[in-house]
């Protein structure tokens, strides 16, 4: 039977689903409180638990506009080891071979946060959340820009590695959005359930949850939909590459796999 259950002394407050009627319901150590008492060890029962990370915001979501650079096109020679870096085709000892294109990286501050920590961050594109290596430009013959999201203690940061051919990869301008979530505190002044009648706040977990502060949450009515995936979203063959986050797919020119992406969810504020 799903309950809602808390013990003060204990400072835990849950909803779940009771594995038996064995013990009373005021016995913490009871077996039918065995998800409250033990949630990591009885997930599928568990549907909110004060000892679970809450996802609070740390402060409103951040949109941040990026101006990515171009990247030139290049075209080097090769021949033997004593010979790297041939300038010209017509080189008389050896048979040199033309490499298209170059490589280039870059770190791009988005937000400073100061928290003192490294926080749980997640960055959105297109409204899809970043995941490790997301291409976020795509154009012809393998000129790609890609990008993954990264946390310090002070700030929030995106990587990018981006390819040229023999012909420049263009510049381009994206948006990114940026969530960072705070540790959630508990108060000892403050009720394992209550209602703070003068500001009209509902309280859980002795502030952990506070309806005054914003949490990531499945999708509700007026939020703007963010999708997490809930599986690997890049797949690589024939050496292009087949990205699926959020059920849309981006797929390099050469590609020949048959990668059909993760399932997802959607999420909100």
């Amino acid at each position: 039977m799903v309950t809602l259950r808390g013990f003060p002394e204990e400072n835990v407050i849950a909803v779940f689903d009771e594995p038996n009627n064995s013990g009373s319901i005021e016995d913490f150590d009871a077996a039918r409180n065995d998800p409250i008492k033990n949630p990591s060890q009885n997930i599928s029962r568990v549907f909110f638990h004060t000892d679970f990370f809450q996802y609070e915001l740390a402060m409103p979501i951040q949109s941040v506009n990026v101006n990515h650079a171009a990247l030139a096109g290049r075209t080097s020679f090769w021949g033997p080891a004593n010979q790297y870096w041939i300038n010209a085709t017509s080189f008389a000892s050896a048979i040199p071979y033309a490499v298209p294109g170059q490589n280039a990286s870059n770190s791009t501050l988005l937000v400073t946060h100061n928290l003192g920590y490294v926080p749980l961050a997640l960055v959105a594109w297109n409204g899809r959340m970043l995941m490790p290596g997301v291409a976020v430009q795509v154009e012809s013959e393998g000129k790609t820009r890609f990008v993954s999201a990264y946390a310090t203690t002070t700030a929030i940061y995106i990587r990018e590695i981006y390819s040229s051919t023999d012909s420049a990869l263009s510049s381009t301008n994206q948006s990114y959005q940026v969530l960072i979530f705070k540790a959630s505190e508990e108060n000892e002044d403050l009720p394992l359930m209550g209602i703070d009648v003068s500001t009209n706040e509902f309280i859980l977990g002795r502030g952990k949850i506070n309806t005054i502060n914003n949490y990531l949450r499945r999708t509700g009515s007026g939020d703007t939909p963010f999708s997490i995936d809930f599986g690997p979203t890049i797949d690589i063959n024939s050496g292009r590459t087949r990205i699926v986050s959020g059920g849309v797919t981006t797929t390099e020119s050469g590609y020949g796999g048959s990668f059909s992406g993760p399932s997802f969810t959607s999420v909100g504020i």
